[in-house]
């Protein structure tokens, strides 16, 4: 398995999937195996409120993914999309509107609320333990993409 080479534009992902590399060449079978990169809904879900480069940027996570997968094969990699969830980052980025933010985007959900760090972490100990996915993204995102 080689990997791979810092591509023009590469950003974030590329040093983590450098690093999981690193830690498996050439150890047959042994180390770091699977890598889940976090995402965002906003590549299915922009706002019309400036979100575009960040839409794009989430939406560029699965592309890094499945081209890493097949790259770093045998080690997988995958993507978490998370829709909003009710997390303190909420709390810092809105400040005291914290809650009426909470309440308009939950009124667009499906489910009707938040997510929780709890439900985004199990989707992502989910990717770690599943030996036979790899290259997919996974939308926990309370039915966002749907809306």
């Amino acid at each position: 398995m080689a990997c791979p080479r810092r591509e023009a534009g590469a950003g974030v992902p590329y040093p983590a999937a450098r690093a999981a590399c690193s830690a498996t060449t050439g150890s047959h079978g042994a180390g770091v195996r699977k890598t889940p990169f976090i995402s965002g809904a906003l590549a299915d879900w922009p706002s019309p409120q400036g979100t575009a480069v960040l839409a794009a940027a989430s939406a560029s996570m699965g592309a890094f993914a499945r081209g890493f997968a097949l790259e770093l094969a045998p080690l997988r990699l995958n993507t978490l999309a998370p829709g909003p969830i009710n997390a303190p980052l909420l709390a810092r980025i809105r400040g005291a509107h914290r809650d009426a933010y909470g309440a308009v985007l939950s009124e667009r959900l499906t489910q009707g609320r938040l997510g929780t760090a709890d439900e985004a972490g199990a989707a992502v100990v989910f990717l770690m333990r599943n030996g036979f996915m790899n290259g997919e993204t996974l939308h926990v995102d309370g039915g966002a993409r749907l809306v």
